[in-house]
């Protein structure tokens, strides 16, 4: 288990470095992958299943906060809408596969928003 951390890290850190090294666009787009990753990775964790509307609305939704980190004139649009329409589409989708297994909106709306901020705002 040590060796294949070990492993990651030689490969891993490098490829980091030289994208930050990059800057600019190539590390934008690094940055935007990952955040894309990392919020499959959480919505999946979370019982979303890769059919669900509400998986692919929190990526991009995370994805989207990562993309207007550098313009303070998008963020707070981005914000609020996140937060009204992840209040909304539990609410309007039909109940069916897809979505998570434990009743309830209120829960549905907890890890969406929850997973939007956690990945795309932090």
């Amino acid at each position: 288990m040590l060796a294949q951390r070990v492993i990651s890290a030689l490969v891993g850190i490098p490829i980091i470095l030289a994208f930050i090294w990059m800057g600019g666009l190539g590390f934008q787009l690094f940055i935007a992958i990952v955040a894309v990753l990392g919020a499959v990775e959480f919505f999946q964790m979370a019982g979303f299943s890769l059919r669900s509307p509400l998986l692919y609305f929190g990526v991009i939704w995370s994805l989207l906060l990562v993309l207007s980190a550098g313009s303070a004139q998008w963020f707070p649009l981005i914000i609020t809408s996140g937060v009204m329409l992840s209040l909304a589409l539990p609410i309007i989708l039909p109940k069916g596969p897809g979505l998570p297994k434990e009743p309830g909106v209120l829960l549905y709306w907890l890890w969406l928003l929850g997973g939007i901020m956690y990945v795309g705002w932090l």
